[in-house]
């Protein structure tokens, strides 16, 4: 009786967490300037919100105390989305935009450096711990550009990871932000992130199918 009792406690218990994860990503979409453009994929343990248009996939933090400032956000016509995921202190900017024109990624990359760098003179190439953007298995992925600076910001010494990929005509790009002594955790993050951000544009999330735009 007593395993009974704690074996139902503990699926009550798991069943909460996963309603907890849906009702929260719910609210994330529904302060949204375009609700519509979502939809939310949590399931289990993991809390998943997907734009329709381009299966950008965001995966926010489980850790209540990491939650309560994440956002999307994305123009009317789809052809834009963006989220801002909050992780142990990190900030994560993932975004994903149609591209008219050919860009490549490294192109983009290039892009965002410059305006790292306008706004923050003082950057210096990140020295700490450094992870590759190795090919993970299954089909092969699209190159992701990727580079690291060390800022300073209101005092504190950042790290932050610039990436950007071209994917089934998106393009996918992201900035982690974060304290500089745990950049090793930022490599680690930012390099999990941008995999499932580019996975879901190119609908290789296995347990996760591309939502209708």
């Amino acid at each position: 009786m007593n395993r009974l009792f704690v074996s139902l406690c503990a699926l009550a218990l798991l069943a909460a967490a996963q309603a907890d994860g849906r009702a929260y990503a719910e609210g994330v979409i529904g302060k949204s300037d375009a609700p519509a453009q979502f939809v939310n994929q949590s399931h289990g343990p993991s809390i998943m919100i997907r734009h329709r248009a381009s299966g950008l996939a965001c995966a926010l933090s489980e850790k209540a105390e990491d939650q309560g400032h994440d956002s999307v956000r994305a123009k009317a016509d789809g052809s834009e989305a963006a989220c801002v995921i909050h992780v142990s202190g990190f900030t994560v900017e993932l975004s994903a935009r149609r591209l008219p024109a050919p860009l490549t990624a490294d192109q983009a990359l290039s892009g965002r450096v410059a305006e790292l760098k306008a706004a923050h003179p003082e950057a210096t190439p990140y020295e700490g711990e450094k992870i590759a953007m190795t090919q993970p298995d299954g089909p092969p992925r699209p190159r992701t550009a990727y580079d690291y600076y060390r800022i300073k910001q209101d005092g504190h010494d950042l790290y932050v990871r610039l990436a950007a990929s071209v994917a089934d005509g998106w393009l996918v790009e992201e900035r982690v932000t974060g304290p500089l002594a745990d950049g090793g955790f930022g490599e680690l993050l930012s390099v999990g992130m941008m995999f499932v951000a580019v996975d879901g544009v190119l609908d290789l999330l296995s347990d996760d199918p591309r939502p209708k735009a």
